[in-house]
C-alpha cells in the first residue's frame, strides 16, 4: 500500500529450544498478581519502586519482560503481610472482597445482583441472559434520568447500551474480570456461560445469597445517590428474582388451585414459552446403569419467565425422568422420580464435560441401551471419573463403552 514499507528495525533474540526449560517454572506478571489476589499494576507499580524484583527479565521489543520465582511469591507474601488464599478461604475472600465496597463505577453491583438472582442450580448463568439484564438495568436509567453512570461514563451513550457485543466486551474486561482475578467467578466460552466457582458455590447457602442481594441493592443505592442519581430499591427490580439455589426454580407453569365458590378463567395465551419432548420411558438411572426404552415421547410447556436458561430449543432439549438414589446428596439433591431437563450434545455445543452432570449411554451384554447419570471429573492421568452425589454410591471410571450424550440443564420440580 501507498506510504507503508517494511524494514528490519531490531533482531530479539529469543531461544525457543530452552525457552520452556529456564521460564517454564517461573510466573509472568499476570500469574504473580493471581497468586497474590493484586492487579497487574500494584506489580508494576512495586517494580517500578523497586519494592520487588524480577528472578529473571527478556528484553521484548521495547519492553521487557519480568519472570519471578516460588520462593519469591513466598518472600513477597510475608514482606506485604499478604495472607494464603486457598479454596478452604475462598467463602472468606469473597464476602472481604464485598466488604471493601470498593465501587469506582456502579459495574460490580449489577453483574452480582444479576448473577445471584438469575445463575441455575449450578452457579451458572448464560451470558445472554446477563447481559440483557445488565442492559435493560442501565437503559432504565438511562430512560428516566437521561444517564445511567458518571459523567461521561460510555454507558450513557444510547449507541453502547443498544451494542449487546459492546455489552459483552465491557462486562468481561470490568466487573467480571475483578471478580474471574479472585477465583470467585470463571466463564466457560464453549458453554456460553459464567458461572460461580464451584467451591465457592458449594459453601454459599440460600440465606446468603439473599443477604448478598440485600447488600447490593443497598450498595447501589448509595453509589448512585453520591453522583446525584436517586434510586429505589424498585428501580433493581429488573436484576431481582428468586434463585434456583436451594429452591429450584419451576420451570413448567404449575396448576393454580381455583376456589369452588370463585371460578376463575387464567390468560394462558399471556405467557410464552415453548414444548419440549418428554420422553416418559427414558429412565436416567440415580444409581447403576439401567436397561429402559426411549421411543414413547409426549410434549411438556416450559414457560420463556420461568427459567434462567436463555431461549429453549425442541431441537437439543428434553425432559426425562431420574430413577434411583445416587444423586440425593449434595445442595442440589436429585431425587427418584424427578423430571430432568437435558441438553442433547451435539458437535456445536459439546465443550468441556468436567465437572459438570452428564447422563450417560452404555450397552449391556445383549446390546440394550442403559443410561446413568453421574458428575464427570476428569482426572490428572487423562481419564474420567464418575460421580454420585449420594456417598453411598462409589465413583466408577469411564470406558470406551460409555458415551456422554446429555448434560443436565435443571431439575423440575412441583409440576
Amino acid at each position: 500500500m501507498d506510504g507503508l514499507w517494511e524494514t528490519e528495525r531490531r533482531l530479539e533474540p529469543i531461544n525457543i529450544f530452552n525457552f520452556e526449560q529456564e521460564f517454564g517454572h517461573l510466573m509472568n506478571e499476570e500469574q504473580l498478581a493471581r497468586e497474590l489476589f493484586v492487579s497487574t499494576s500494584t506489580i508494576k507499580s512495586w517494580l517500578k519502586k523497586q519494592e520487588i524484583s524480577a528472578y529473571r527479565t527478556l528484553p521484548f521489543g521495547n519492553k521487557t519482560l519480568n519472570y519471578f520465582s516460588e520462593e519469591q511469591l513466598l518472600i513477597i507474601k510475608k514482606e506485604k503481610n499478604i495472607k494464603d488464599r486457598t479454596e478452604k478461604t475462598r467463602k472468606l475472600d469473597f464476602y472481604e472482597f464485598l466488604d471493601k465496597k470498593d465501587y469506582t463505577f456502579s459495574y460490580k453491583i449489577i453483574f452480582l445482583l444479576a448473577m445471584v438472582n438469575h445463575c441455575n442450580n449450578r452457579g451458572e448463568l448464560n451470558i445472554d441472559n446477563l447481559v440483557k439484564k445488565y442492559q435493560q438495568f442501565y437503559q432504565d436509567l438511562l430512560t428516566k434520568f437521561g444517564r445511567a453512570e458518571k459523567q461521561g461514563n460510555p454507558l450513557n451513550k444510547t449507541s453502547n447500551l443498544s451494542n449487546i457485543n459492546y455489552l459483552k466486551k465491557s462486562i468481561r474486561e470490568n466487573p467480571f474480570e475483578k471478580f474471574e482475578r479472585k477465583r470467585f467467578f470463571y466463564q466457560c466460552k464453549d458453554l456460553n456461560i459464567i458461572s460461580f466457582d464451584s467451591v465457592l458455590w458449594e459453601n454459599l447457602e440460600s440465606a446468603e445469597l439473599t443477604k448478598i442481594t440485600e447488600q447490593m441493592i443497598k450498595d447501589g443505592i448509595n453509589y448512585f445517590n453520591k453522583i446525584d442519581i436517586e434510586l429505589s430499591r424498585e428501580d433493581f427490580n429488573v436484576l431481582l428474582n428468586h434463585t434456583a439455589k436451594g429452591n429450584i426454580a419451576k420451570f413448567v407453569r404449575p396448576v393454580e388451585s381455583v376456589p369452588k365458590d370463585n371460578v376463575a378463567v387464567i390468560e394462558d395465551e399471556t405467557i410464552s414459552g415453548l414444548y419440549l419432548p418428554f420422553y416418559q420411558n427414558l429412565k436416567i438411572a440415580c444409581g447403576h446403569f439401567k436397561t429402559n426404552q426411549h421411543d414413547e415421547v409426549e410434549m411438556h410447556f416450559i414457560a420463556d419467565t420461568a427459567h434462567s436458561f436463555g431461549k429453549l430449543n425442541p431441537d437439543i432439549h428434553f425432559v426425562a425422568t431420574a430413577s434411583g438414589n445416587s444423586m440425593n446428596g449434595g445442595k442440589a439433591p436429585i431425587e427418584d422420580g424427578d423430571l430432568l431437563l437435558l441438553e442433547w450434545i451435539t458437535p456445536n455445543n459439546a465443550g468441556s464435560i468436567s465437572g459438570l452432570t452428564m447422563a450417560i449411554e452404555t450397552q449391556d451384554e445383549t446390546g440394550d441401551d442403559q443410561y446413568l447419570l453421574r458428575v464427570v471429573k476428569k482426572q490428572a492421568n487423562g481419564s474420567y471419573s464418575l460421580i454420585a452425589n449420594n456417598p453411598d454410591y462409589p465413583s466408577m471410571l469411564a470406558n470406551d463403552q460409555m458415551t456422554t450424550f446429555a448434560r443436565l440443564k435443571a431439575v423440575l420440580k412441583d409440576i
